[in-house]
């Protein structure tokens, strides 16, 4: 790492880290010189004679526009040197976050299938040809800091060509590749639905396709807390023949998300249901017949609206659950009315559930209304949920099919997507900045001090996502999450204190060659580390930031402490042994040659590598490197 850290790539990207090693390929961490953002920039060494398409990954990706994906922002072609720089991805790969809690819980994996479904669906109909992804599994799926899925390293993608027999190249990852990428097939949308099965598998049961038993067995044999609806998909997914699986991720986004009708006590219900129907309707047309008039009247309107009020009573009380069952009720009287529907995107849009609120209006709500898309409220929270996860494409799609200005700042969110929504580099002069400073002046205004701490918390996010569009975006992004925490009477939300304590250490890392203003910022986000642990937020992530904290602040035995902390507490996770063997390397290198014992530093390397699941573990990496480093020097026999 020594000798490519602070390497300057075409005189505009400063490296900071290695973040991971392939055969070809090397990826660093890299900051801008000119615009302070940090990058991941892929290094691919090119042999001129050889048949492999090295730009086969960026062609792909450059033409893609979707969340969940990294945007590629330049290509540099020098020196046999291919450099791509894309999105930069603050978070862990679930490969590394199941080392650290061996399974995840059910409802917590659908909602992440449901967003790989999500990004599986573009690429699938992607025009002239669909990309297939064919390289599904834990480790190319990144959880980042929002609790959002990204998926990465498009290696291996290809497009599908209905008139070829067979793929150029037969690769994937032994285990999670579907029987197809070994024989002379060509692979289709179907082969990345079988490696979604397997993932989910491996993410529920915490059992990968490479370990014992080396098989997929019914997840419920496992575990038989598990649904049968959720055992029914994977093992749908999972034919070895491509024909018995999902022949689309529509049809599997469909059965995610009506996974309670997939089990026999529902089937057996419906069918009873169905009796009962038949039965009811022919007494009903025997006793009417003969009168020649029968009507129904629909549930009266007070009664309708009676029920979405408890349902607003009980939002405000945060009883969230007994809020949407209320709802639930009101669209259950009365489906062809939009409120109720409404009324629970806009209690997924209060709570930050913006995955949630983006699938019940695309999917589930229109199932049941039609009529519902075409109603502007409909457009306008759909378009600020797609505004919050930066998808400003979709979210000025959405503000333009509001004609009217009567919802709560839509000039300014249809200003600023539309700003935003450009192909290319977008820059400091941008209009995005004149609009933005208004919609900050228009949130300043709001007399509801709720209002006023979401659309902190949403221009904070929006700084964040766009540092290559706005000056001073890490002091901006402070100074709004101080204010959000200020106002909001939740002085609880670790999600905000979270936020912060980022920001702090982004604006440390900024002025890092200022050891007086480091300090200053590494104390401030230590502070509110510290507040989240006092509420009880207790991760891995946050023992380590607080440890790194220390370290940097020189405060050694805190550091020790948080440290041990982690080990004891996630005894299985790398971070806590890392951590130990970077302060035992410090302490002993700075000690005379002669009198150096670098014993623990070892057993703690030997214990954070054999604990480190992920595949070229760029922080492992370089503890590798000083352990040679070390090795050469005498110091290990």
């Amino acid at each position: 790492m020594s000798e490519v850290k602070g390497k300057i790539i075409d005189g505009r990207y400063k490296i900071t880290d290695i973040l991971g090693r392939g055969g070809m390929s090397i990826v660093y961490k890299a900051i801008s010189l000119n615009l302070e953002k940090e990058w991941a920039i892929k290094e691919i060494t090119f042999d001129s004679n050889s048949d492999v398409d090295f730009l086969a990954e960026p062609n792909i990706l450059k033409n893609l526009d979707h969340p969940a994906l990294p945007r590629i922002v330049d290509i540099i072609n020098k020196d046999e040197k291919i450099y791509i720089v894309l999105d930069y991805i603050d978070g862990t790969n679930l490969n590394t976050l199941l080392n650290q809690c061996t399974s995840f819980q059910e409802d917590k994996v659908i909602g992440w299938a449901k967003e790989i479904c999500d990004v599986l669906i573009y690429l699938h109909n992607q025009k002239p040809n669909p990309i297939i992804y064919r390289d599904m599994k834990p480790g190319n799926l990144m959880l980042n800091k929002q609790g959002h899925i990204k998926l990465i390293d498009f290696g291996i993608a290809r497009e599908y060509k209905e008139n070829t027999e067979a793929d150029t190249v037969v690769i994937g990852t032994r285990g999670y590749a579907a029987p197809e990428q070994y024989g002379n097939h060509q692979t289709d949308q179907r082969t990345d639905i079988y490696s979604l099965g397997v993932t989910l598998y491996h993410l529920l049961t915490g059992k990968g396709p490479n370990d014992p038993p080396y098989e997929l067995l019914p997840v419920r044999s496992i575990n038989n807390k598990f649904s049968e609806g959720i055992e029914y998909i994977i093992i749908k997914c999972t034919k070895q023949d491509p024909h018995y699986r999902y022949q689309n991720v529509e049809e599997l986004l469909e059965d995610l998300n009506n996974i309670d009708k997939l089990s026999a006590e529902y089937k057996i219900q419906k069918r009873r249901s169905k009796g009962k129907f038949f039965i009811a309707s022919l007494i009903i047309s025997i006793l009417f017949v003969g009168s020649g008039i029968y009507k129904i009247n629909s549930v009266k309107t007070g009664e309708y609206l009676n029920v979405l009020s408890a349902g607003d009573n009980n939002k405000k009380s945060k009883k969230y659950d007994v809020a949407i069952s209320k709802y639930n009720e009101a669209i259950k009287q009365d489906p062809k009315r939009d409120e109720g529907y409404l009324n629970v995107a806009k209690l997924y849009y209060d709570t930050a559930q913006f995955d949630k609120l983006i699938n019940y209006l695309k999917i589930e709500a229109p199932k049941e209304n039609e009529k519902i898309t075409k109603n502007e409220e409909y457009s306008y929270l759909l378009g600020l949920a797609c505004f919050a996860k930066s998808d400003y494409k979709g979210s000025e799609e959405n503000f333009n099919n509001v004609k009217s200005n009567n919802f709560d700042g839509i000039e300014f969110y249809r200003a600023i997507s539309k700003a935003l929504n450009k192909p290319g580099n977008l820059s400091k002069d941008d209009e995005a900045t004149k609009v933005v400073s208004n919609l900050r002046q228009y949130i300043e205004q709001q007399t509801d001090a709720a209002k006023r701490v979401r659309g902190y918390i949403m221009l904070s996010d929006l700084y964040a996502a766009n540092a290559q569009v706005f000056d001073n975006n890490i002091d901006s992004q402070i100074e709004l999450l101080e204010k959000a925490i200020a106002q909001s009477e939740d002085k609880s939300n670790t999600a905000l204190y979270e936020k912060l304590a980022q920001a702090y250490n982004a604006k440390a890392f900024a002025v890092a060659d200022d050891e007086t203003q480091r300090n200053k910022y590494s104390n401030l986000a230590l502070n509110n580390y510290k507040i989240l642990e006092n509420l009880g937020y207790e991760t891995s992530s946050l023992y380590y930031n607080i440890g790194n904290i220390e370290r940097t602040l020189k405060n050694i035995e805190e550091a020790e402490s948080y440290y041990n902390k982690l080990v004891k507490k996630y005894p299985k996770d790398f971070k806590g042994y890392m951590g130990l063997a970077k302060l035992n390397y410090d302490r002993e290198s700075k000690k005379d040659a002669a009198s150096r014992d670098y014993s623990k530093f070892v057993e703690n390397y030997k214990l954070a590598e054999q604990n480190n699941s992920a595949e070229n573990n760029p922080e492992i990496n370089n503890l590798k490197v000083l352990y040679k480093e070390i090795q050469k020097q005498g110091y290990i026999k």
